[in-house]
């Protein structure tokens, strides 16, 4: 891929070719920025779409090593929060729109703030 696109994936001397130490993801500012910038780099890969060296070399890029590495563990417990109450959320949905009665519904411990804010 390096010869084929004409940059670097690996800075570093002796660096191990893994897809763990590529600097193949561009940094991001959020989720979706981040989920658009790997899908655009898997369509480059499969030939879906030509490759713009200029775009490339213009942002910065990290390999999943550097992300696990700086990660904020605070940060991907509150998002893994976020995920089980819109899980939760859409589950109630559902079962609103479904007509399914109370009575065969999994109880839940108690709603939190945003679900009770939400079902009201």
């Amino acid at each position: 891929m390096e010869d084929t696109l004409g940059v670097k994936f690996w800075e570093e001397n002796g660096q191990a070719h893994t897809l763990w130490s590529a600097a193949l993801y561009q940094e991001s500012d959020t989720i979706r920025e981040a989920t658009d910038a790997a899908l655009e780099l898997y369509e480059i890969v499969t030939g879906g779409k030509d490759f713009d060296r200029s775009l490339w070399t213009a942002a910065s890029h990290k390999s999943l090593c550097a992300g696990f590495n700086e990660a904020d563990p605070d940060a991907i417990i509150a998002w893994n929060k976020r995920m089980a109450d819109l899980v939760t959320m859409d589950g109630i949905a559902k079962a609103i729109r479904d007509q399914v009665p109370a009575g065969s519904i999994r109880k839940l411990q108690s709603l939190t703030k945003i679900q009770k804010e939400w079902l009201e």
